[in-house]
């Protein structure tokens, strides 16, 4: 069966984002199948209301009521980092029209539903948020090696001690078999995390998603994960041609439009970001002491934004029966969550 969360069904682009249709489905179907340090928000330190916690995370999560700072004006980051595009954070422009050729360019919708766009924004930041639920449960189940249950939920509902495995030749949960749904930078960074995880750490996590907000929806053309691995000098072209000015670019363009032209194909990166609020509590403690080592558990809920990164890789063919192009898509995977692998970007 077709891996679960590839959010294409049928013709139109609406039913290929709808979570309640044949997402859950092929999500489910995938499932029954089935260390760096890197720099976040996530392990911020409280001394108010409960116990202190570490400032190193134990288990990477970002539980702040305010946005990243990228997007609050008025910021270093904001300034720096901005959308967080690529490398070279190439100006944004006008968002929504960049969400809407994307769209029609490269995910086929049909040039009249661009007159509905806020149905479309709508039916992708609710698919975006609903595997968002599914692939952080899928990794917590993981970490716990617990099957999946054969029933999804809509929200994160977990509290559990993880322990390490009773027999010495057993090892940590491998957490790539997750890789259809979550990106492996993202994957190794939990991974690095699992041994200490499973010390006798009772993690608390309750997070109920209430409303999702698109940020932005953009194509980075002719570049992908699995062509850049085939063709290494090809991102040191793309990123070379980045740091050029607009005028300086069209000669590059050119280039790789030819390359297209010639070998009937090429493939593109199209990257959603979505702000899925969630109503949230989350703690880690150690299980034998009691003692809170991140988060706090005397907290209520709090009203939290996770920034989510989707990407999918678009393959532009020409049809040997037409002579036309058109386009091939492949699943939509979560690179990142609120940065903490930096926005894992692609260039």
């Amino acid at each position: 069966m077709l891996a679960a969360n590839r959010l294409l069904v049928g013709k139109s682009l609406l039913q290929k984002h709808r979570p309640n249709s044949a997402l859950k489905c092929r999500f489910l179907s995938q499932m029954s199948d089935s260390g760096n340090e890197v720099e976040s928000a996530a392990g911020s330190s409280s001394d108010e209301g409960g116990e202190a916690t570490t400032s190193t995370p134990i288990f990477p999560w970002r539980h702040e009521e305010d946005k990243l700072a990228r997007f609050i004006p008025g910021t270093e980051e904001h300034e720096t980092k901005g959308h967080l595009l690529s490398t070279a954070n190439t100006p944004l422009g006008n968002s929504t029209l960049n969400a809407m050729t994307t769209s029609y360019m490269f995910l086929d919708l049909p040039i009249w539903q661009l007159l509905f766009f806020s149905h479309f924004k709508a039916e992708l930041t609710e698919s975006v948020s609903w595997a968002f639920v599914q692939g952080v449960n899928s990794l917590l189940l993981k970490l716990a090696n617990e099957p999946n249950p054969k029933d999804v939920s809509d929200e994160i509902d977990f509290q559990k001690t993880l322990s390490k495995p009773e027999e010495e030749s057993s090892e940590t949960p491998d957490l790539q078999e997750l890789d259809f749904i979550l990106e492996k930078q993202l994957l190794n960074l939990y991974q690095s995390s699992a041994s200490n995880l499973a010390d006798g750490n009772e993690i608390f996590l309750k997070s109920k998603p209430y409303s999702a907000e698109l940020v932005s929806l953009y194509c980075i053309p002719y570049i992908s994960r699995s062509n850049i691995l085939s063709n290494p000098s090809l991102l040191t072209f793309y990123k070379s041609m980045l740091e050029k000015s607009a005028v300086e670019k069209q000669a590059d363009l050119a280039q790789l439009r030819k390359e297209h032209l010639e070998t009937g194909k090429m493939e593109s990166t199209v990257i959603a970001q979505v702000l899925v609020w969630c109503k949230e509590r989350f703690y880690v403690k150690d299980a034998a002491s009691g003692t809170v080592v991140q988060g706090n558990e005397d907290d209520g809920e709090k009203d939290v934004p996770h920034l989510v990164r989707m990407e999918m890789i678009v393959k532009t063919a020409k049809d040997s029966s037409f002579g036309n192009f058109r386009n091939i898509h492949g699943n939509w995977i979560i690179t990142d969550i609120d940065d903490l692998v930096g926005g894992n970007l692609v260039v």
